[in-house]
Formats: structure tokens, sequence, C-alpha cells
């Protein structure tokens, strides 16, 4: 599955195939209550039932033409997802196909090694246009993870995060320059539109729009916090892009089918269960250590804070190579205000900066010491109050 820049290399054959499940009411739990109309969840969500349980059989939703879509040759997809068992071949997610279009479809698969693949048709079903494929697999290991991906055909764009951490496998998928055919016939969520390849395990928060946002760190805040908590996407899911997505699917086994997005509800096929979402993405429980506390474990993968950036490393090296850069950074700041008469407390605050940074580095050796290890950038102006 290797795309060129003109599109789709000679001897591209997959075959396709897909499955769905039903959602509205009102959200209960720990956040409050609120319904389609009303607002009072926080920001960060709190561990609540938010998710639903297929069962790898018999359990998806399922619906027709999704009412309001049109072709667009952009989209954005979120969702949280817990492995159950991975498939012998593969499970999916979410599939949308025309009875006509043969193998032209559009949707995502996770395979038997953990691998998840996005890909969709222009209409007629004829012409491929996107294929994404994960570099991270995620296995059934107990955790919830979360999936943020964007793409935009026109400008051959496309971004996916696996637990805020760049996930695209660079080698295989690609983009042509053409319409996504959003406007299938059916659709369906947890297998095919058919039933079969039924995914086994449970999915959250799941968002599917046709529109997109730029590849940034504003952009991943919108579906996932800094700290690796949920976020509040608005009770029509409307606050990522200020427009209400085609499909936003949440809540509990009798809400999920009830889309608070724009295109419509879904039949639940076989019996959903209501599951809780973690708070937390895998390495963010890690960062916290045993307990829940704030001091963190000297393993890896990591979370650090690098002038006001989040960053996951997943070894000592890549985090030496992260903070050498930030030190060239700072260095040369620090240079530029000695020579050019800059005011005392500036050049005084500039060279406390290197020095923090040089400490950072000595710390990575030294998880030991806690205080240097979670030492973060502080601002130029109250540093240099602070020194006065």
């Amino acid at each position: 599955m290797i795309l060129d820049g003109d599109g789709f290399s000679q001897g591209f054959n997959v075959g396709f195939g897909f499955d769905g499940v039903t959602r509205h009411g009102l959200h209960g739990g720990p956040r409050g209550f609120y319904g389609k109309f009303t607002k009072a969840a926080p920001a960060v969500l709190p561990d609540t039932a938010n998710g639903v349980t297929f069962d790898g059989s018999a359990d998806y939703l399922s619906r027709a033409a999704l009412t309001g879509a049109v072709d667009s040759k952009s989209g954005l997809l979120s969702f949280w997802i817990k492995i159950g068992a991975l498939p012998g071949t593969t499970d999916y997610l979410f599939h949308g196909k025309d009875a006509a279009d043969g193998n032209g479809v559009f949707g995502a698969y996770i395979d038997s090694s953990g691998i998840i693949t996005i890909l969709g048709y222009a209409p007629g079903g004829v012409t491929a246009a996107l294929v994404m494929v994960t570099d991270t697999a995620i296995t059934a290991d107990g955790n919830w993870h979360q999936i943020t991906a964007g793409w935009d055909t026109a400008t051959a764009t496309k971004w996916i995060y696996v637990d805020d951490v760049e996930a695209q496998n660079t080698g295989l998928g690609g983009t042509s320059d053409n319409l996504l055919d959003w406007t299938h016939d059916a659709w369906s969520i947890a297998s095919l539109t058919t039933g079969g390849n039924y995914f086994d395990g449970s999915l959250g928060e799941f968002y599917l729009t046709n529109e997109t946002l730029p590849d940034s760190e504003t952009t991943r805040r919108k579906f996932l916090s800094s700290g690796g908590s949920r976020v509040d996407l608005g009770t029509d899911g409307s606050t990522p892009t200020g427009t209400q997505p085609l499909i936003y699917e949440s809540g509990e086994a009798d809400q999920f089918a009830l889309n608070f997005g724009s295109a419509g509800d879904w039949t639940v096929n076989g019996t959903l269960a209501s599951i809780p979402i973690d708070d937390l993405v895998p390495a963010a429980k890690e960062n916290l250590g045993a307990g829940g506390g704030s001091k963190r474990r000297s393993k890896y993968p990591r979370r650090i804070i690098i002038d006001g950036q989040i960053y996951w490393v997943n070894s000592a090296a890549e985090e030496r190579a992260l903070l050498a850069k930030h030190q060239a950074k700072v260095e040369a700041e620090a240079l530029t205000l000695a020579i050019t008469d800059a005011p005392a407390k500036e050049v005084k605050a500039a060279k406390v900066r290197v020095q923090r940074v040089q400490r950072r580095i000595e710390a990575v050796d030294n998880r030991e010491d806690e205080w240097l290890a979670r030492l973060i950038d502080e601002d130029d102006e109250i540093l240099a109050i602070v020194l006065h």
C-alpha cells in the first residue's frame, strides 16, 4: 500500500469490508448531567462510564447514508480504543460502502498485529484517495489508547497520533488529489456494513467529520489534554472545529448509538455494555508512578516539558537530544543578550536558563534527583524579577 505523489502506485490491491451501533440522551456520572442542548461538563473529564464494549461476534452499529454529508478531501478522526482480542486478520472500526462500488470503501481497520489502517476511495469506488497506516501497534494490554488523525488530499497532508505520539508509517500509504466518498449508502461502527469482521474491544468518544485541522500541538489538545486525559468535545462535538461533526458517539451503552453529531442516529445490532474510559493514556499513567502520586518513575516512555512544549520520549537518548537542541537555543539567546547591551536582569536570567538546561541534561542520567528531573523553563520576565 504505497502511494507516490501522483496517486496510488500500480498493483495496489486490497480487499475491504466493514460494520457498526446507536446514541443520544443525558450523560451521567461524576461530571454531572448534560444533554444535547445544555453544557455543564468540565474541560477535562473525570473517569466515568463513557465508552461501550463490542463482543467481537455480533455487536455493531449500523445506519444508512450520513444525513447532510458531502464528499470532501478533508477529514478528522478521533476515538478512544481498548482491545479485547486482536483479530485473526482484520477487525473494522468503522466502515462506509455502496453496494455497487466494489472495493470502494471508506473506513478504518485494525489488523492481527495491532496496526490501524485508514483508507478511502473517491466516489465511484475506482480511485483510492487516502491510505494511512500506523507504525505503532495497539495490543490487548488492558489499557485504553487514544487515536487522533487528520488529512487533506488536496494538499497531500495526513497525520496520525497514538496516545499523543506521532505514529504515521511514512513508508506505507499516501494520498491522491481526489474527493473521499462521504456519501456511501451504508455505514457501520465496529464491523463491516454487512456484518462480519467484528471488532472485539471497546470504543469511546468516537468523532469523525469531513473537515480538518492542521497537524499541530493545538489541534491535538482539542482531543487529548497535555496530561493525557480526555477532554470535553462539547455536547454536540463542536468544540474542536467550531462546527458540529457528522459523527460523535459518546456515553454509556444506552446512549452511544444516539449521534451527538449531525448525521443521524444509529441502530444497535447485538447488545452493548458500558465501560469506563481510563482517565489517562498509558504513558501518562506511567509518569504519575505507582499509586497515582506525582513522583515520576525512572523508566520510559515519559512526558517532559521544554520551553512550554510537551514531548513524549521513549529513551534517555531521545530526552538528551531534545534537551541538547534546547540548550543550543538558550545559549544563543544568552550570547545575543550579552553582546547587545541588554539590561543586566535579562542577561542574568538568560544565564540562569542556560544553567537550568545544563542541569536537566545531567539529571537525565540521575533519575533519583526528582527535583532536577522535573525542572521546567519559566518565563524570562518572571525569572528576571526573581533574580533582581
